[in-house]
C-alpha cells in the first residue's frame, strides 16, 4: 500500500483491517468460555495495584512495550520520510519481522518460565532492541544500499530483542503475581502495555522522527537502562515473599 501510495489503497487497508477485527469477534462468539477458579472469582481489593513493587515491574514493561510502536509504526514513516531506501521497503521489513517472531518464539522462551530467568531475558532484550535502534537511527544518514543493509539487520537484531522481551515478559508477569491473584495482577500489567501502545506514536514522533539519530540514541538508552532495572526490580517483589515464606516454614518446624 505504501508502494501504491493511493487514496483507494489505503483506504482499503482500513477496510481491510476493520473486517479482521470483525471476523476476530465471530470466532471468539463460537469458542466456549474457560471455567475460573474458585480463587479468580473471588472479590477483589486492588491488591495487585497496591503491590508498588509489583508496579513497578509493570511500568518498566511498559517502556520496553515501545518497542512495538518501532516496528508496528515508527519503521515505515522512518523508512519513507528518512532514508534513501525504496518506500516499499517497509513491508518486507514488517514480515522479516513476523517471521522471525513466528519461528522461534518458542526456542526462545526456554529458561524464561521462571521469574529469575524471566529477568535476564529484559537484560538482554534492552541490549538487543537498543542496538537496533541506533542502527535504525543510522540508516537515515547512508545512501540507499547502505541503507537497506542496515534496516534488514536493524530489524533482524530488533526481532531477536522482541522474542527476548516476550519470553521475559510472560515469565515475569505471571511468575511475580501470588497464585490467589492471578487475574487481578495480569490486569495490573496490562496498563503498562496500554499506556506504551497510547502515548508511544506521539512520544516516538517527537523522539524519533524529529530527532534523528540523537533521538534513536536516546531511544536505545531507555531500553538499555530499563531492561538492565528489571532483574533489580524483579527481586524485590519476590524477596518478602520469600521472607514470609521462610518465617511461615520456620513456623510450622516448631
Amino acid at each position: 500500500v505504501i508502494a501504491v501510495n493511493t487514496r483507494a489503497a489505503y483506504a482499503g487497508l482500513m477496510l481491510g483491517d476493520a473486517a479482521t477485527f470483525a471476523v476476530a469477534g465471530l470466532l471468539m462468539r463460537a469458542t466456549a468460555p474457560v471455567p475460573l477458579a474458585a480463587a479468580a472469582r473471588a472479590p477483589s481489593r486492588l491488591g495487585a495495584i497496591r503491590d508498588r513493587r509489583y508496579v513497578m515491574v509493570a511500568a518498566a514493561d511498559g517502556l520496553l512495550d515501545f518497542e512495538f510502536i518501532v516496528s508496528g509504526f515508527l519503521l515505515p514513516l522512518w523508512v519513507v520520510l528518512h532514508t534513501h531506501a525504496p518506500r516499499w521497503l517497509a513491508s518486507p521489513l514488517l514480515l522479516l519481522n513476523t517471521a522471525i517472531i513466528v519461528l522461534f518464539q518458542v526456542r526462545f522462551s526456554k529458561g524464561a518460565s521462571e521469574p529469575a530467568g524471566a529477568a535476564r531475558s529484559y537484560r538482554r532484550a534492552g541490549a538487543a532492541l537498543a542496538t537496533a535502534a541506533l542502527l535504525f537511527g543510522l540508516s537515515g544518514l547512508v545512501p540507499a544500499a547502505a541503507a537497506i543493509v542496515l534496516l534488514v539487520a536493524a530489524m533482524v537484531v530488533h526481532s531477536l530483542g522482541e522474542l527476548m522481551h516476550a519470553s521475559g515478559a510472560f515469565g515475569l508477569s505471571y511468575g511475580l503475581a501470588p497464585d490467589h491473584s492471578v487475574s487481578e495482577y495480569q490486569a495490573v500489567w496490562s496498563l503498562g502495555m496500554g499506556v506504551a501502545r497510547a502515548l508511544g506514536p506521539a512520544v516516538l514522533t517527537l523522539v524519533c522522527l524529529r530527532g534523528g539519530l540523537p533521538g534513536w540514541a536516546a531511544l536505545g538508552c531507555a531500553f538499555v537502562v530499563t531492561g538492565a532495572a528489571v532483574p533489580r526490580l524483579a527481586a524485590s517483589v519476590l524477596s518478602p515473599r520469600t521472607s514470609r515464606a521462610a518465617r511461615s516454614s520456620a513456623a510450622g518446624r516448631t
